[in-house]
């Protein structure tokens, strides 16, 4: 009897801490509320500064799932592609370039437009555009950005949206405005030190595009684990026989040619797509914004973290064992940094990197990543084969 009353005891001493971690957690709501507060400090760690001064992004949605996803499937009204080789199929006003699951490519004009515009897009050598980038909280959408281009927001994301509805007539999609790109000027660069000097081509004709971020359940979609992995840890044998494409959205590029008129447009769509298999958890309980960034405060102390552009929590991608075109979809935390492995390591490129853009041209460049639950680090350097393959798995209620 007194045994049995022992090991009930040590039971619940053993349960005792992850009822208090359990307690500890909160809706994706009140998240959205802690990091409304903007994350401005400035450390000191092993000689360096570094300033952070960002805004935290959180979705303003009401429930946090786990999902399962594949690549968007081709539009049904063109032929398919396959492989990897030159592909131009060219209907009405428009060549495609790409029709396959998770990429399509669509592009303005028949195949003697685009020899005409290859021709008039040939640049000056060491010179380069000089590009504002706007971010959607700024965006005037009826402001024409770019140099001697007409082209405002408001129409490149119309027609963004009618492309794809025209293409994928029985679908569907979730985008977020990311970023807009407009060349203000054409200049002498260089590249190393991401500066330009000299003057500019008073009858340059800019271009402007704009990047979307795709949302499933309101929540963007930020990336691939395996990108995280071999950026930081290295690269394995067969992982480069994995599926691997851009960031799940959308880009739209517009440019005006006045030499050949109204006919001189150039404009393209390029889709990078996932679409909803299954919802495999309904809503994940979060840690404390504190101990998320905690986490990557230690980073920061250890002197592995140096650079910090961005934090945000949406879906990462890891695939399924057996299923090479099936990703599943968690919440994690996702810093743009530049993480190095040790204090004391050295950046290859280092005597190009800038102080004022040091993420310019960084081997050490990424997504950090911290598991949205527990505020832990997902170890960036992993190098075993199951990386890609092993997820966080998170609890169902707080």
């Amino acid at each position: 009897m007194q045994k049995a009353k022992y090991y009930a005891i040590l039971l619940v001493i053993c349960l005792m801490p992850l009822a208090a971690a359990s307690q500890a957690l909160h809706s994706v709501g009140e998240l959205h509320q802690q990091a409304a507060c903007r994350w401005h400090k400035t450390y000191q760690a092993h000689g360096r500064t570094i300033k952070v001064n960002i805004d935290i992004q959180v979705p303003d949605v009401e429930a946090l799932p786990v999902l399962l996803a594949r690549p968007h499937a081709p539009s049904p009204l063109i032929p398919q592609n396959e492989g990897d080789g030159i592909f131009e199929f060219e209907v009405d006003d428009s060549l495609i370039y790409q029709n396959q699951p998770g990429s399509f490519t669509w592009i303005y004009g028949d195949k003697d437009h685009r020899r005409r515009i290859d021709k008039l897009s040939m640049g000056i050598s060491g010179y380069s555009s000089e590009v504002m980038r706007i971010s959607p909280s700024e965006v005037d959408w009826d402001m024409p950005y770019a140099q001697k281009n007409p082209a405002t927001l408001r129409y490149l994301d119309g027609e963004l949206r009618a492309q794809y509805h025209r293409w994928f007539p029985e679908s569907q999609i979730e985008l977020a405005l990311e970023t807009v790109e407009a060349s203000i000027d054409y200049r002498p660069y260089d590249v190393f030190t991401d500066t330009f000097s000299g003057q500019g081509k008073a009858d340059h004709e800019g271009d402007i595009q704009a990047e979307y971020r795709q949302l499933l359940h309101g929540v963007p979609i930020l990336g691939y684990a395996l990108r995280t992995f071999q950026l930081f840890g290295g690269d394995l044998p067969n992982e480069d026989r994995m599926p691997s494409a851009p960031n799940a959205g959308a880009l739209i590029y517009s440019k005006w040619f006045a030499q050949l008129g109204e006919e001189g447009l150039s404009e393209s769509v390029h889709l990078h797509l996932l679409e909803e298999l299954a919802v495999l958890q309904e809503d994940v309980p979060l840690c404390p914004m504190q101990r998320v960034l905690a986490t990557y405060e230690s980073l920061i102390e250890e002197g592995k973290l140096r650079w910090v552009g961005g934090l945000r929590l949406g879906y990462i991608g890891w695939y399924e064992r057996g299923e090479p075109l099936t990703l599943r979809l968690v919440p994690v935390w996702v810093l743009d940094g530049v993480l190095h492995p040790t204090a004391a390591s050295r950046d290859p490129m280092s005597k190009y990197l800038s102080a004022a853009n040091p993420a310019h041209l960084s081997s050490f460049h990424g997504n950090v990543l911290v598991n949205a639950q527990t505020g832990e680090l997902i170890n960036p350097w992993r190098t075993d084969p199951e990386r890609c393959y092993d997820p966080p798995r998170y609890v169902n209620t707080p």
